[in-house]
Protein backbone atom coordinates (compact mmCIF):
# COMPACT_ATOMS: atom_id res chain seq x y z
CA UNK A 1 0.00 0.00 0.00
CA UNK A 2 1.64 3.39 -1.31
CA UNK A 3 1.89 6.42 0.98
CA UNK A 4 -0.50 8.02 -0.79
CA UNK A 5 -3.41 5.69 -0.04
CA UNK A 6 -2.42 5.06 3.18
CA UNK A 7 -2.71 8.92 3.96
CA UNK A 8 -5.78 9.09 2.57
CA UNK A 9 -7.30 6.04 3.82
CA UNK A 10 -6.04 6.95 7.39
CA UNK A 11 -8.01 10.40 6.61
CA UNK A 12 -10.96 8.48 6.11
CA UNK A 13 -10.62 6.78 9.23
CA UNK A 14 -10.62 10.07 10.90
CA UNK A 15 -13.55 10.90 9.60
CA UNK A 16 -15.20 8.03 9.67
CA UNK A 17 -13.95 8.28 13.78
CA UNK A 18 -15.45 11.85 13.86
CA UNK A 19 -18.75 11.15 12.15
CA UNK A 20 -19.74 7.89 13.38
CA UNK A 21 -19.69 9.41 16.57
CA UNK A 22 -21.77 12.22 16.05
CA UNK A 23 -24.15 10.37 13.63
CA UNK A 24 -24.39 6.89 15.92
CA UNK A 25 -25.52 8.90 18.79
CA UNK A 26 -27.90 11.11 17.03
CA UNK A 27 -29.99 8.68 15.50
CA UNK A 28 -29.43 6.29 18.44
CA UNK A 29 -31.53 8.83 20.41
CA UNK A 30 -33.99 9.46 17.99
CA UNK A 31 -34.95 6.29 16.29
CA UNK A 32 -34.28 3.70 19.30
CA UNK A 33 -35.45 4.30 23.09
CA UNK A 34 -32.01 5.22 24.43
CA UNK A 35 -29.90 3.17 27.32
CA UNK A 36 -27.67 6.34 27.79
CA UNK A 37 -27.32 8.18 30.51
CA UNK A 38 -24.99 10.51 31.24
CA UNK A 39 -24.69 10.53 34.94
CA UNK A 40 -24.78 6.51 34.84
CA UNK A 41 -22.59 5.84 31.59
CA UNK A 42 -21.27 2.51 32.57
CA UNK A 43 -25.00 1.01 32.77
CA UNK A 44 -25.34 2.67 29.27
CA UNK A 45 -25.30 1.01 26.36
CA UNK A 46 -25.67 -2.88 26.43
CA UNK A 47 -23.09 -3.63 29.66
CA UNK A 48 -26.19 -3.73 32.01
CA UNK A 49 -26.96 -6.86 30.07
CA UNK A 50 -23.32 -8.43 31.08
CA UNK A 51 -23.81 -7.25 34.05
CA UNK A 52 -26.99 -8.56 35.33
CA UNK A 53 -25.75 -12.42 33.76
CA UNK A 54 -22.40 -11.47 36.30
CA UNK A 55 -24.40 -10.87 38.89
CA UNK A 56 -26.87 -14.40 38.37
CA UNK A 57 -23.41 -16.40 38.20
CA UNK A 58 -22.34 -14.91 41.13
CA UNK A 59 -25.05 -15.77 43.48
CA UNK A 60 -26.47 -19.33 44.24
CA UNK A 61 -28.74 -18.73 41.34
CA UNK A 62 -25.63 -19.56 38.14
CA UNK A 63 -27.13 -23.07 37.58
CA UNK A 64 -30.52 -21.27 36.46
CA UNK A 65 -28.47 -18.78 34.17
CA UNK A 66 -31.03 -19.07 31.43
CA UNK A 67 -33.96 -19.20 33.26
CA UNK A 68 -35.85 -16.25 31.76
CA UNK A 69 -37.34 -15.01 35.15
CA UNK A 70 -34.17 -15.08 37.39
CA UNK A 71 -32.15 -13.20 34.37
CA UNK A 72 -34.70 -11.01 33.52
CA UNK A 73 -35.21 -9.72 37.55
CA UNK A 74 -31.60 -9.63 37.83
CA UNK A 75 -31.25 -7.35 34.50
CA UNK A 76 -34.39 -5.15 35.89
CA UNK A 77 -32.60 -4.61 39.02
CA UNK A 78 -29.71 -3.39 36.95
CA UNK A 79 -31.78 -1.14 34.76
CA UNK A 80 -34.73 -0.26 37.01
CA UNK A 81 -36.59 -1.67 34.03
CA UNK A 82 -39.05 -4.31 33.37
CA UNK A 83 -37.19 -6.35 31.00
CA UNK A 84 -37.84 -9.49 29.85
CA UNK A 85 -34.88 -11.74 28.33
CA UNK A 86 -32.97 -14.39 28.13
CA UNK A 87 -29.07 -14.70 28.39
CA UNK A 88 -27.87 -15.35 25.06
CA UNK A 89 -24.36 -16.53 25.33
CA UNK A 90 -23.12 -19.91 25.23
CA UNK A 91 -22.20 -21.09 28.89
CA UNK A 92 -18.87 -21.08 28.25
CA UNK A 93 -18.73 -17.20 27.86
CA UNK A 94 -19.13 -16.57 31.83
CA UNK A 95 -15.77 -18.06 32.28
CA UNK A 96 -14.38 -15.02 31.50
CA UNK A 97 -17.40 -12.55 32.49
CA UNK A 98 -17.57 -14.08 35.83
CA UNK A 99 -14.29 -12.74 37.37
CA UNK A 100 -15.69 -9.13 36.41
CA UNK A 101 -17.84 -9.86 39.48
CA UNK A 102 -15.34 -8.88 41.64
CA UNK A 103 -15.07 -5.73 40.58
CA UNK A 104 -17.41 -2.67 41.33
CA UNK A 105 -19.80 -1.51 38.15
CA UNK A 106 -17.69 1.18 36.82
CA UNK A 107 -14.15 -0.50 37.31
CA UNK A 108 -16.02 -3.55 35.34
CA UNK A 109 -17.12 -1.66 32.48
CA UNK A 110 -13.90 -0.05 32.05
CA UNK A 111 -11.54 -3.47 32.29
CA UNK A 112 -14.48 -4.89 29.45
CA UNK A 113 -14.52 -1.99 27.46
CA UNK A 114 -10.22 -1.88 27.65
CA UNK A 115 -9.92 -5.19 27.09
CA UNK A 116 -12.03 -5.93 23.93
CA UNK A 117 -9.72 -2.32 22.28
CA UNK A 118 -6.39 -3.74 23.60
CA UNK A 119 -7.04 -7.36 22.25
CA UNK A 120 -8.82 -5.88 18.88
CA UNK A 121 -5.75 -3.47 18.28
CA UNK A 122 -2.93 -6.23 19.14
CA UNK A 123 -4.20 -8.78 17.06
CA UNK A 124 -4.53 -6.12 14.08
CA UNK A 125 -0.73 -5.22 14.76
CA UNK A 126 0.40 -8.58 14.87
CA UNK A 127 -1.30 -10.44 11.89
CA UNK A 128 -2.42 -7.68 9.31
CA UNK A 129 0.29 -6.06 6.67
CA UNK A 130 1.66 -2.86 7.88
CA UNK A 131 -0.20 -3.95 11.52
CA UNK A 132 0.44 -0.26 13.28
CA UNK A 133 -1.55 1.30 10.50
CA UNK A 134 -4.45 -1.41 10.39
CA UNK A 135 -4.38 -1.27 13.98
CA UNK A 136 -4.98 2.03 13.50
CA UNK A 137 -7.53 1.89 10.88
CA UNK A 138 -9.91 -1.09 12.74
CA UNK A 139 -9.90 0.62 15.90
CA UNK A 140 -11.25 4.14 14.52
CA UNK A 141 -13.62 2.64 11.92
CA UNK A 142 -17.48 3.08 12.48
CA UNK A 143 -18.31 -0.60 13.29
CA UNK A 144 -15.94 -0.38 16.38
CA UNK A 145 -17.31 3.16 17.54
CA UNK A 146 -20.52 1.60 17.70
CA UNK A 147 -19.64 -1.52 19.54
CA UNK A 148 -17.89 0.70 22.20
CA UNK A 149 -20.90 3.37 22.10
CA UNK A 150 -22.91 -0.14 23.36
CA UNK A 151 -20.17 -1.91 25.38
CA UNK A 152 -20.78 -4.84 23.28
CA UNK A 153 -18.38 -8.18 22.48
CA UNK A 154 -17.96 -6.97 18.98
CA UNK A 155 -14.31 -6.36 19.31
CA UNK A 156 -13.62 -9.29 21.58
CA UNK A 157 -15.24 -11.59 19.01
CA UNK A 158 -13.86 -9.84 15.83
CA UNK A 159 -10.31 -9.86 17.20
CA UNK A 160 -10.97 -14.01 18.09
CA UNK A 161 -12.26 -14.26 14.13
CA UNK A 162 -9.10 -12.35 12.76
CA UNK A 163 -6.50 -13.98 15.04
CA UNK A 164 -7.92 -17.48 14.24
CA UNK A 165 -8.14 -17.04 10.66
CA UNK A 166 -4.81 -14.54 9.99
CA UNK A 167 -2.32 -17.59 12.26
CA UNK A 168 -3.73 -20.67 9.67
CA UNK A 169 -0.16 -20.48 7.83
CA UNK A 170 2.03 -19.13 11.11
CA UNK A 171 0.73 -20.55 14.20
CA UNK A 172 -1.94 -23.27 13.11
CA UNK A 173 -2.09 -24.53 16.90
CA UNK A 174 -2.84 -21.04 18.07
CA UNK A 175 -4.98 -20.13 15.28
CA UNK A 176 -7.26 -23.18 16.39
CA UNK A 177 -7.51 -21.62 19.95
CA UNK A 178 -8.50 -18.64 18.74
CA UNK A 179 -11.23 -20.45 16.88
CA UNK A 180 -12.40 -22.66 19.69
CA UNK A 181 -12.93 -19.23 22.07
CA UNK A 182 -14.64 -17.81 19.00
CA UNK A 183 -17.73 -20.69 19.65
CA UNK A 184 -18.61 -18.01 22.45
CA UNK A 185 -20.35 -16.10 19.60
CA UNK A 186 -20.71 -19.27 17.06
CA UNK A 187 -22.95 -17.29 14.53
CA UNK A 188 -19.53 -15.78 13.70
CA UNK A 189 -17.88 -18.84 12.36
CA UNK A 190 -20.32 -20.50 10.64
CA UNK A 191 -17.93 -20.82 7.81
CA UNK A 192 -14.44 -21.93 9.26
CA UNK A 193 -15.25 -25.39 9.34
CA UNK A 194 -15.16 -25.67 5.55
CA UNK A 195 -11.76 -23.25 5.36
CA UNK A 196 -10.02 -25.76 7.47
CA UNK A 197 -11.11 -28.96 5.60
CA UNK A 198 -10.71 -27.27 2.26
CA UNK A 199 -7.23 -26.12 2.95
CA UNK A 200 -5.68 -29.20 4.90
CA UNK A 201 -5.25 -27.22 8.41
CA UNK A 202 -5.54 -30.37 10.38
CA UNK A 203 -3.79 -29.76 13.47
CA UNK A 204 -5.71 -25.94 13.64
CA UNK A 205 -9.16 -27.91 13.32
CA UNK A 206 -7.96 -30.38 16.26
CA UNK A 207 -6.61 -27.47 18.65
CA UNK A 208 -10.15 -25.82 18.35
CA UNK A 209 -11.62 -28.96 18.83
CA UNK A 210 -9.75 -29.59 22.37
CA UNK A 211 -9.86 -25.79 23.10
CA UNK A 212 -13.96 -26.27 22.89
CA UNK A 213 -14.13 -29.43 24.50
CA UNK A 214 -11.99 -27.63 27.77
CA UNK A 215 -14.41 -24.81 27.37
CA UNK A 216 -17.16 -27.21 27.52
CA UNK A 217 -15.76 -29.10 30.44
CA UNK A 218 -14.66 -26.23 32.84
CA UNK A 219 -18.42 -24.28 32.02
CA UNK A 220 -20.06 -27.43 32.79
CA UNK A 221 -18.21 -28.13 36.09
CA UNK A 222 -18.33 -24.06 37.14
CA UNK A 223 -22.56 -23.72 35.97
CA UNK A 224 -23.61 -27.64 36.65
CA UNK A 225 -23.46 -30.40 33.98
CA UNK A 226 -27.13 -29.80 32.50
CA UNK A 227 -26.53 -26.07 31.93
CA UNK A 228 -25.52 -26.79 28.31
CA UNK A 229 -29.49 -28.62 27.93
CA UNK A 230 -30.71 -24.98 29.22
CA UNK A 231 -28.73 -23.24 26.64
CA UNK A 232 -29.90 -25.12 23.72
CA UNK A 233 -33.63 -25.47 24.74
CA UNK A 234 -33.79 -21.39 25.65
CA UNK A 235 -31.57 -19.09 23.91
CA UNK A 236 -32.06 -20.58 19.82
CA UNK A 237 -35.98 -20.41 20.29
CA UNK A 238 -35.29 -17.22 21.92
CA UNK A 239 -33.64 -15.34 19.51
CA UNK A 240 -36.00 -17.03 16.63
CA UNK A 241 -38.72 -15.28 18.26
CA UNK A 242 -37.26 -12.16 18.96
CA UNK A 243 -35.40 -11.36 15.69
CA UNK A 244 -35.83 -13.88 12.87
CA UNK A 245 -39.51 -14.95 12.65
CA UNK A 246 -41.41 -13.79 9.94
CA UNK A 247 -43.96 -10.54 10.86
CA UNK A 248 -46.65 -13.06 11.22
CA UNK A 249 -44.67 -13.50 14.57
CA UNK A 250 -45.63 -10.10 16.56
CA UNK A 251 -44.55 -6.60 16.82
CA UNK A 252 -41.05 -5.84 15.02
CA UNK A 253 -38.51 -4.56 17.55
CA UNK A 254 -37.23 -0.97 16.20
CA UNK A 255 -34.06 -1.85 16.33
CA UNK A 256 -34.40 -4.91 13.37
CA UNK A 257 -33.53 -2.81 10.15
CA UNK A 258 -29.83 -1.70 11.71
CA UNK A 259 -29.32 -6.12 11.63
CA UNK A 260 -27.46 -6.43 8.33
CA UNK A 261 -28.50 -9.96 7.80
CA UNK A 262 -30.35 -11.60 5.40
CA UNK A 263 -32.90 -13.23 8.11
CA UNK A 264 -33.63 -9.18 9.77
CA UNK A 265 -34.20 -8.09 5.88
CA UNK A 266 -36.58 -10.72 4.96
CA UNK A 267 -38.49 -9.57 8.35
CA UNK A 268 -38.07 -5.80 7.78
CA UNK A 269 -39.21 -6.26 4.09
CA UNK A 270 -42.59 -8.71 5.38
CA UNK A 271 -40.81 -11.64 3.01
CA UNK A 272 -42.36 -15.12 4.10
CA UNK A 273 -40.06 -16.63 6.81
CA UNK A 274 -40.23 -20.08 4.26
CA UNK A 275 -38.56 -17.89 1.26
CA UNK A 276 -36.20 -15.90 3.85
CA UNK A 277 -34.93 -19.37 5.38
CA UNK A 278 -34.56 -20.42 2.06
CA UNK A 279 -32.84 -16.84 0.66
CA UNK A 280 -30.34 -17.77 4.21
CA UNK A 281 -29.75 -21.62 2.89
CA UNK A 282 -28.30 -20.63 -0.34
CA UNK A 283 -26.15 -17.83 0.87
CA UNK A 284 -25.01 -20.29 3.39
CA UNK A 285 -24.41 -22.58 0.22
CA UNK A 286 -22.68 -20.38 -1.64
CA UNK A 287 -20.89 -19.21 0.99
CA UNK A 288 -19.54 -22.58 2.06
CA UNK A 289 -18.59 -23.43 -1.88
CA UNK A 290 -16.57 -20.27 -2.60
CA UNK A 291 -14.75 -21.34 1.09
CA UNK A 292 -13.93 -24.16 -0.30
CA UNK A 293 -13.31 -23.06 -3.67
CA UNK A 294 -10.73 -20.29 -2.12
CA UNK A 295 -9.01 -22.88 -0.16
CA UNK A 296 -8.39 -25.17 -2.76
CA UNK A 297 -6.50 -23.89 -4.97
CA UNK A 298 -3.12 -21.31 -5.01
CA UNK A 299 -3.28 -17.42 -4.20
CA UNK A 300 -2.69 -15.08 -1.76
CA UNK A 301 -3.85 -16.05 1.48
CA UNK A 302 -5.00 -12.61 2.83
CA UNK A 303 -7.97 -12.68 -0.21
CA UNK A 304 -8.52 -15.91 1.11
CA UNK A 305 -9.09 -14.60 4.73
CA UNK A 306 -11.27 -11.60 3.03
CA UNK A 307 -13.16 -13.95 1.37
CA UNK A 308 -14.13 -16.03 4.15
CA UNK A 309 -14.85 -12.96 6.67
CA UNK A 310 -17.39 -11.71 4.10
CA UNK A 311 -18.91 -15.08 3.03
CA UNK A 312 -19.47 -15.49 6.62
CA UNK A 313 -21.10 -12.40 7.36
CA UNK A 314 -23.57 -13.02 4.40
CA UNK A 315 -24.44 -16.62 5.73
CA UNK A 316 -24.98 -15.52 9.25
CA UNK A 317 -28.52 -16.03 10.26
CA UNK A 318 -28.07 -13.21 13.51
CA UNK A 319 -25.41 -10.97 14.26
CA UNK A 320 -25.05 -6.94 14.49
CA UNK A 321 -23.05 -3.79 13.63
CA UNK A 322 -20.93 -4.08 16.02
CA UNK A 323 -19.39 -7.28 14.59
CA UNK A 324 -18.47 -5.24 11.42
CA UNK A 325 -15.43 -4.93 12.74
CA UNK A 326 -14.86 -7.84 11.08
CA UNK A 327 -15.30 -6.76 7.80
CA UNK A 328 -12.96 -3.72 7.92
CA UNK A 329 -10.23 -6.32 8.52
CA UNK A 330 -11.62 -7.86 5.17
CA UNK A 331 -11.52 -4.79 3.14
CA UNK A 332 -8.08 -4.15 4.47
CA UNK A 333 -6.72 -7.05 3.08
CA UNK A 334 -8.81 -6.57 0.05
CA UNK A 335 -7.44 -3.24 -0.54
CA UNK A 336 -3.63 -4.57 -0.80
CA UNK A 337 -2.14 -4.11 -4.24
CA UNK A 338 -5.00 -3.50 -5.71
CA UNK A 339 -4.52 -1.82 -9.39
CA UNK A 340 -4.97 1.77 -9.78
CA UNK A 341 -8.02 0.94 -12.17
CA UNK A 342 -10.12 -0.80 -9.80
CA UNK A 343 -12.45 2.09 -9.03
CA UNK A 344 -15.66 -0.14 -8.57
CA UNK A 345 -13.86 -1.99 -5.59
CA UNK A 346 -12.55 0.77 -3.41
CA UNK A 347 -16.11 2.67 -3.85
CA UNK A 348 -17.54 -0.88 -2.36
CA UNK A 349 -14.84 -0.45 0.12
CA UNK A 350 -15.35 3.06 1.34
CA UNK A 351 -19.39 2.26 1.78
CA UNK A 352 -18.69 -1.08 3.08
CA UNK A 353 -16.26 0.75 5.98
CA UNK A 354 -19.16 3.44 6.58
CA UNK A 355 -21.80 0.92 6.57
CA UNK A 356 -22.65 0.83 10.05
CA UNK A 357 -23.40 4.39 9.57
CA UNK A 358 -24.86 3.90 6.34
CA UNK A 359 -27.42 1.13 8.28
CA UNK A 360 -28.32 3.64 10.47
CA UNK A 361 -29.37 6.11 7.84
CA UNK A 362 -31.69 3.53 6.36
CA UNK A 363 -33.27 2.10 9.11
CA UNK A 364 -35.00 5.35 9.63
CA UNK A 365 -36.85 4.41 6.49
CA UNK A 366 -36.90 0.93 7.25
CA UNK A 367 -34.90 -0.21 4.06
CA UNK A 368 -32.77 -3.09 5.63
CA UNK A 369 -29.50 -2.32 3.01
CA UNK A 370 -27.32 -4.33 5.21
CA UNK A 371 -27.26 -7.81 2.94
CA UNK A 372 -26.36 -5.62 0.07
CA UNK A 373 -23.77 -4.36 1.21
CA UNK A 374 -22.12 -7.74 2.63
CA UNK A 375 -23.17 -8.98 -0.53
CA UNK A 376 -21.05 -6.35 -2.67
CA UNK A 377 -17.81 -7.04 -0.12
CA UNK A 378 -18.10 -10.89 -0.86
CA UNK A 379 -18.29 -9.76 -4.86
CA UNK A 380 -15.08 -7.82 -4.20
CA UNK A 381 -12.69 -10.33 -2.48
CA UNK A 382 -14.25 -13.45 -4.97
CA UNK A 383 -13.66 -11.03 -7.73
CA UNK A 384 -9.65 -10.05 -6.41
CA UNK A 385 -9.23 -13.88 -6.45
CA UNK A 386 -10.02 -14.54 -9.53
CA UNK A 387 -7.68 -12.00 -10.78
CA UNK A 388 -4.78 -13.05 -13.20
CA UNK A 389 -2.17 -11.95 -10.54
CA UNK A 390 -3.87 -13.25 -7.83
CA UNK A 391 -2.32 -16.83 -8.38
CA UNK A 392 1.07 -17.12 -6.37
CA UNK A 393 2.50 -20.53 -4.86
CA UNK A 394 0.91 -21.11 -1.79
CA UNK A 395 2.86 -20.19 1.38
CA UNK A 396 4.50 -23.43 3.08
CA UNK A 397 3.45 -23.84 6.88
CA UNK A 398 5.80 -24.63 9.83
Amino acid sequence: MSVVEKRLYGFFGLIGLVVSMAFIFAVLNTRFESNWDPNNFYFSGDFPLFWAAIKVVNSDDRENLYDEGIYSQALTDVTGKDDKLIWPYPPSSMLFLAPLGNFESHTAFFIWQAAGLILLGLVAYKTLPDGRFAAFLILTSPATVYNTFFAQSGSIACALLLAGLLLLERRPLIAGIFIGLLTMKPQLGILIPFALLAGGYWRTFLSASVTVLVLFLASSAFLGWEIWIDYLEAVPSSTLDRHLIGPEAGQMPTHLPSIPTITAAGRVLGIDSGVTWSLLVFAIALGSLAVIWAFRRPGPFHLKVALTIAAGALAAPYFHNYDLIAMTAALYLILQNLPDKRVVTRLVALIAYFSPFLILLFTVADLPVGPLILLAVFAAAYLRLREPHAFRPRPTRP
